[in-house]
């Protein structure tokens, strides 16, 4: 990959222009994009060199956000509304649990006991994608958070989920409601009823985590303001429900009461503290979106499969029909 980034100065306005990006692919086609953007830094002598640093770093993740696709969230362009404040902008972001895959009919279905066997253990199976898939976005949120203060606060999930000496973590308890639904623990590992649709949505998830900002991944985050209350119900109605489940399958909701609300909090600071403009707070609800997005998406797919008895390829199992004429 060879990229190419020029400058041009404009002295009067004292500003940094980014004037083109040209980028060769793997196999030889040249794909030209042009990617405009007035950066909003004094260009001073003695700024000269940080200046350059900031904009080529500003640039790199734009153009890493842009080139995976993930502009598809739109973000609006700044304008003169007010900013809406802190206590608007929290309200808003709460407003989004109307969204939340709560409210799912195949989270309906299960939550009013009415999910047969086979979807719950498709469920727990395809969300094994989503669960193990956690720790590598968080990992990737890290990386590109240069705040030693959030990394330290940030990677208490990493554990929570992976484990450490005193905890086996949330993937672990996650394989024992596996276990106690009656999957086997090769079938989960294995992946084999993983779903397509689940895994371009989960994976789309963490390219978004590797390409944003951290602040941006950390925003996306916030769809746990609405997890504590399907955990809850969970341990309140399943039980009843679902006999069949071995009580010790339920750690892990068990778990993400208090790890959800600890995360909550800190993703609440980062968001409200970062998006500050009020173009900015509305990319913070595309973001927020863009996630819940994610998480529907995945149960859309396994209701294909295990409601609609329409898993991939089941037309493909049908014989033609001739015609004899």
């Amino acid at each position: 990959e060879s990229l190419l980034i020029l400058f041009r100065l404009k002295k009067s306005r004292k500003y940094l222009i980014l004037i083109a990006l040209f980028e060769i692919s793997f196999f030889g086609e040249i794909i030209t994009m042009l990617y405009s953007k007035v950066i909003n830094l004094t260009y001073t002598n003695k700024q000269t060199h940080q200046s350059y640093a900031k904009i080529v770093s500003y640039t790199h993740s734009k153009l890493r956000f842009h080139r995976l696709g993930l502009s598809t969230i739109y973000r609006p362009a700044r304008s003169s509304d007010d900013a809406w404040t802190v206590q608007e902008f929290e309200r808003k972001l709460r407003q989004k649990e109307h969204f939340y895959h709560i409210n799912h009919p195949y989270h309906v279905l299960m939550s009013e006991g009415k999910m047969n066997k086979a979807g719950i253990r498709g469920w727990v199976a395809n969300r094994y994608y989503y669960q193990k898939s956690i720790p590598i976005k968080d990992a990737a949120i890290l990386s590109n958070c240069s705040d030693r203060v959030a990394r330290r606060l940030w990677i208490q999930r990493l554990i929570d989920h992976d484990g450490d000496e005193n905890d086996t973590g949330g993937i672990n308890a996650w394989l024992q409601l596996g276990l106690s639904v009656g999957l086997t623990e090769e079938e989960i590992l294995d992946e084999r009823h993983v779903l397509p649709g689940v895994k371009f949505a989960v994976d789309a998830y963490v390219n978004f985590a590797r390409s944003a900002t951290w602040e941006e991944a950390a925003c996306s985050s916030l769809t746990e303001m609405f997890a504590p209350k399907i955990h809850q119900n969970r341990l309140d109605s399943w039980p009843e429900h679902y006999p069949w489940i071995k009580a010790d399958g339920y750690v892990y909701f068990k778990k993400r009461l208090g790890e959800a609300r600890r995360d909550v909090e800190h993703g609440l600071r980062v968001t409200v503290s970062h998006f500050v403009e009020r173009h900015e707070q509305e990319f913070a609800l595309n973001i927020l979106q863009f996630k819940l997005d994610v998480l529907w998406t995945m149960l859309d797919a396994m209701w294909m499969s295990y409601v609609a008895d329409m898993p991939p390829y089941f037309s493909c199992n049908k014989k033609p029909k001739h015609n004899d004429d």
